[in-house]
């Protein structure tokens, strides 16, 4: 949020109004010092208050926090713009671990009954269905929370976060379909066999944590573009 322009709307709003700065402050219960340095952006009007100030401009929460009035077409785009300045970009990593975590465990739902069953192809069983049902619904919050939640390329740019998701999807393949006790790889091989199978699996490991890197630092680019462009526009 930019307390400056929050100010300048607030002054615009009150002299709309007709009103003084004491006029506005003796109705909100509050001085005309402290709706001074709102309209000058040293200070922010109490959360407590919020909806009396913007009930006395005649103006919604949002119009207040965005700094501007808000066409009703464009209500929607403009109140997801404040709600994402009001979360902060630690609260939006915070959400992308969970969709992450989600992620995981579908995939490990999806999995769990080809481990249990120890067959590539799982038996149509309670645990199958159980263990798919599950992972159904698991899949639909996953996509409902990644469709809503907003900034997704912000969310998505962390390579680090993106690279271990991407090699915890692979372990996760590899127990399920590789190192089942009916088809281990590792079973009846010599060390030499072990070590070459080892080494692979780190090999292709780097090159999936390395994908990910890149695709997540193009999001990174998509996101700091798509926020010089709305800067651009604000300005113009």
């Amino acid at each position: 949020m930019d307390n400056r322009q929050i100010g300048r709307f607030i002054a615009e709003c009150r002299k709309e109004k007709g009103m003084t700065q004491r006029e506005l402050g003796e109705r909100l219960h509050v001085t005309d010092r402290a709706v001074s340095k709102w309209e000058t952006g040293k200070s922010f009007p109490d959360v407590s208050i919020l909806e009396d100030v913007c009930r006395e401009l005649d103006i919604s929460v949002s119009e207040l926090l965005a700094g501007k009035r808000i066409a009703a077409e464009h209500y929607k785009e403009e109140t997801e713009k404040v709600l994402i300045a009001s979360i902060g970009q630690r609260q939006l990593m915070g959400f992308e671990v969970v969709c992450s975590i989600l992620k995981l465990l579908f995939i490990f739902l999806i999995m769990f009954p080809s481990v249990v069953n120890d067959t590539f192809l799982p038996k149509l069983n309670l645990i199958t269905i159980f263990s798919w049902s599950m992972a159904a619904i698991l899949g639909a919050c996953m996509s409902y929370m990644d469709r809503n939640l907003p900034e997704r390329n912000f969310r998505k740019s962390n390579p680090v976060m993106q690279g271990i998701i991407i090699v915890a999807t692979f372990g996760i393949y590899l127990l399920a379909n590789v190192f089942r006790p009916a088809n281990n790889m590792f079973s009846g091989e010599t060390t030499a066999e072990k070590i070459k199978i080892t080494i692979i699996i780190l090999i292709v490991s780097f090159f999936l944590f390395v994908f990910a890197f890149i695709v997540a630092k193009i999001h990174r680019e998509e996101w700091e573009w798509q926020k010089e462009k709305e800067a651009e526009n604000r300005s113009e």
